[in-house]
């Protein structure tokens, strides 16, 4: 099973009143996740020391914590920078 990345969320009311969860930054403050308000409300990823979206089409939060606790979204962002310095 992979390792959830620890996150603080960021709670707003949802069209209906309830609470849902648009945001979070990981707890060492190193990912973000937002969701998007388009037809498929999906969610990205960003590397906020370099503001780099590695993805923006996963499907819920729970995805997005284990991308980062898996390493995959720091691989990803190693590949988009070509260097490995990210």
């Amino acid at each position: 099973m992979t390792a959830l990345a620890p996150v603080d969320k960021t709670m707003l009311p949802s069209r209906g009143g309830r609470l849902a969860c648009w945001a979070a930054t990981t707890t060492d403050g190193i990912w973000a996740f937002a969701r998007e308000e388009d037809g498929t409300t999906s969610w990205t990823v960003r590397h906020l020391p370099t503001k780099t979206v590695v993805t923006g089409y996963l499907g819920s939060l729970r995805q997005c914590r284990a991308y980062v606790g898996s390493g995959e979204a720091r691989e990803d962002l190693e590949r988009m920078n070509g260097d490995g310095s990210g």
